[in-house]
């Protein structure tokens, strides 16, 4: 378990409730997926934030229902590890949470289209232990534009959405911009009054893909106290993994919608067990194509280094976004390879101070500044 001695870590970013609510069980090394307790404690992870994701699709009557359940899982999972995970609501409770020997839990959700245009919702979120929203997806919703919207219908936030960010900043909650347009982080930074964060995004000068921030952005973020947690999807990543990654897809369209589905089905593990299985010559060949192209744990320290350049070490984390990716990079394959990111940068000449404000030191001190 944790010690005094190892670094403070957290990744700001997973979709793991989703396997949790289709039957994985969360106390035991699993071999589908990124991230699990066993795991979670041999990587050393202090703070994992568990998002709460909504399809855009999902009709507005079952939008704030589905968060209730994903809620109510977390809130399980929780409670039947208290020995070894507790909820952390503040900075200080994820201090004791550590202390302790427990890792914190930190909930978020992705997607603002659940709040269905309701100020009261997200209190109510917020009541439940919910402390950082992720404005959008990759739909716009009618009050913030999406990066993957190429015809916006208006620019970046309505009215409606910068009470949104006003009423966080009130709250004590963490505006997340990752998945938003340039408009809307431009809309969001000339509001507000807290740090912000990226929680699961990487540099567009890098990788040029509509999901990764430009210098400009990444500025704007750390103008505020905030910071970038790095995506370890490949394809965000590397321009090569990128392209051979969506040449893939493309020419397996209907394969690739499948597996997106299964990704947020509500079904058991049986079902989600035999659907997975007959998605699986497709998931290996895809495998081979994203493998070839040779991203790795090298390569997230590429991201993190051109951070620290242009803005200093005090504005860039993780965000590992394990679960809701399909194959991460070599050497980050679970959380429990994330020692290996750590000596990763060791070698690239990182101070201990430096090493742990990027590991989870500059997350937590988000945390304390907006949440208390």
């Amino acid at each position: 378990m944790n010690n005094s001695d190892q670094l403070f870590t957290a990744d700001l970013h997973c979709d793991t409730i989703h396997r949790i609510l289709q039957g994985a069980d969360f106390s035991r090394r699993n071999e589908i997926g990124h991230l699990d307790l066993p795991r979670l404690i041999e990587g050393g992870i202090d703070l994992q934030v568990f998002a709460c994701f909504t399809e855009s699709f999902i009709e507005a009557k079952d939008r704030v229902p589905l968060v209730h359940r994903m809620l109510d899982g977390l809130h399980r999972t929780v409670e039947a590890h208290g020995e070894k995970v507790a909820l952390a609501r503040t900075s200080s409770e994820a201090a004791r949470n550590r202390a302790a020997g427990k890792i914190s839990a930190v909930f978020s959700i992705e997607n603002g289209l659940v709040l269905n245009d309701n100020l009261d919702t997200l209190r109510q979120f917020y009541e439940r232990g919910v402390r950082s929203l992720t404005l959008t997806h990759n739909v716009s919703s009618a009050w913030c534009i999406s990066s993957a919207d190429e015809h916006p219908a208006f620019d970046g936030l309505t009215a409606f959405g910068r009470e949104v960010v006003r009423m966080m900043d009130e709250l004590g909650m963490i505006v997340d911009l990752s998945h938003a347009a340039p408009s809307a982080v431009a809309a969001v930074l000339e509001i507000a009054t807290r740090p912000v964060i990226a929680s699961h995004s990487c540099v567009r000068a890098l990788c040029d893909h509509h999901r990764n921030l430009t210098d400009e952005q990444i500025r704007g973020i750390a103008a505020t106290g905030g910071m970038v947690g790095i995506n370890f999807l490949c394809d965000f990543l590397s321009p090569a993994c990128r392209d051979a990654s969506a040449a893939y897809i493309n020419a397996h369209y209907d394969l690739g919608r499948r597996y997106w589905l299964l990704f947020t089905a509500e079904c058991g593990a049986e079902e989600y067990a035999a659907r997975r299985a007959e998605l699986q010559p497709f998931l290996a060949g895809w495998e081979q194509v994203v493998r070839a192209t040779g991203v790795d744990v090298g390569v997230v320290a590429d991201h993190i280094d051109y951070i620290v350049r242009l803005v200093g070490p005090d504005h860039v984390g993780l965000g590992s976004d394990f679960d809701g990716i399909t194959f991460a990079p070599a050497g980050l394959e679970d959380c429990a390879k994330m020692p290996r990111l750590a000596d990763e940068l060791r070698g690239r000449g990182y101070c201990r101070e430096d090493l742990a404000k990027i590991m989870g030191g500059n997350f937590l001190r988000v945390f304390r500044e907006v949440c208390g």
